[in-house]
């Protein structure tokens, strides 16, 4: 197909642009006499297009980071965002994967460089994001292992579920983050040293959703080693960490941090 195939109106529906594209930016046709006929130019649908793209990816980085749009008001936001764009192009057609940099992007523009928390924010809805996408998996509880003998329990392998996400944070964003879609009160920005880990969780009242909670720097060690591991040896680090083995356990079938191998 070439563009004089095309009306005006045509030239802009979308299954229609590589060819246009094509058509423009290797010049395989003679467009002249369409536009002389009063058609637009395949310059134009090219600008078009760049347009719509760039939209299209600003837009995707205000549903993925909307606690960070909320923080740098909606113009800052579309001006870093829009800056952000052509550096780093998308790389896949779903623009649900596209804003893996923007923490690091934010965390290097100089009016923000005594805002960390800004940054901070963007790395915690990426993984927020990172977490929504990932696979559901049916996790391990406790009536599980109780109904487990001892030669069943001693084979047992985990592995922490793929949608759990770890995070290290000066400030407590996850609070800020939870603050800012339920706001109450006056929020009080906090810093130290805060671990936090994100993950899909089930519930009976809200179904799937994301939970965050910030632990200790031993259990995040402990974290980082829940790969496809027995789970004698997961209650070995626990101890090693010097952690309460049974209570520590408990939390993490409560908040559905390992899946069973056959």
């Amino acid at each position: 197909m070439s563009v004089h195939n095309l009306s005006e109106s045509d030239a802009f529906l979308p299954q229609h642009w590589p060819q246009l594209l094509n058509d423009a930016l290797q010049q395989q046709v003679d467009t002249r006499d369409w536009q002389a006929a009063g058609n637009t130019s395949p310059a134009a649908v090219l600008e078009a297009y760049r347009n719509n793209t760039r939209e299209g990816r600003i837009r995707a980085l205000q549903v993925t980071f909307p606690v960070v749009e909320q923080l740098l008001g909606e113009t800052a936001f579309a001006a870093y965002a829009a800056d952000y764009v052509p550096l780093h192009p998308a790389h896949a057609a779903d623009l649900d994967t596209f804003g893996d940099r923007f923490a690091e992007y934010l965390k290097r523009c100089e009016p923000l460089r005594d805002l960390s928390y800004v940054a901070e924010m963007a790395a915690f809805e990426w993984c927020v994001q990172a977490a929504r996408f990932a696979p559901l998996e049916a996790t391990l509880n406790g009536e599980t292992l109780a109904q487990s003998d001892e030669q069943q329990l001693e084979a047992l392998r985990v592995s922490s579920p793929r949608s759990l996400q770890q995070l290290s944070c000066e400030y407590n964003v996850h609070d800020l983050w939870l603050w800012h879609r339920v706001p109450e009160d006056e929020f009080q920005l906090q810093s130290g040293a805060f671990n936090l880990v994100i993950s899909m969780q089930l519930s009976a009242s809200q179904g799937w959703h994301i939970a965050a909670v910030a632990v200790g720097k031993e259990e995040a060690a402990v974290l980082t080693h829940a790969d496809d591991i027995l789970l004698t040896g997961l209650v070995a680090l626990f101890a090693g960490q010097g952690l309460d083995v049974s209570k520590t356990l408990q939390d993490w079938l409560v908040r559905q941090w390992l899946v069973a191998h056959d």
